[in-house]
């Protein structure tokens, strides 16, 4: 195995386990993507995650942590796991029906 091959497959184990470390869990991704994931995080992050990622502006976000309406590892969870589903809908090879 050529070193860059190594070197890529060790980051992407990398990645892996980080992932796996993700609680609670990523529901998995539905075997078939939409042509339109705009409603993909809805349907695999909490209620919460949904609220803190989509309600805020940045200025409500910041009064929001000020005010202790969310904690700054609850903003940064919600959006990690985020991050995590627009990762994998986005690298995830998936055959797509074209007919």
């Amino acid at each position: 195995m050529p070193d860059w091959e190594r070197k890529v497959s060790e980051e992407r184990a990398r990645r892996e386990a980080s992932i796996a470390k993700l609680e609670p869990k990523l529901k998995a991704l539905p075997t078939e993507l939409p042509l339109s994931s705009q409603k993909l995080p809805s349907e695999l992050l909490t209620d919460r995650e949904i609220e803190i990622t989509e309600r805020y502006t940045v200025p409500e976000l910041l009064a929001a942590l000020k005010a202790r309406k969310v904690s700054v590892e609850e903003v940064t969870r919600a959006f990690l796991r985020r991050a995590v589903v627009a990762h994998e809908a986005a690298s995830e090879p998936r055959i797509t029906n074209m007919e």
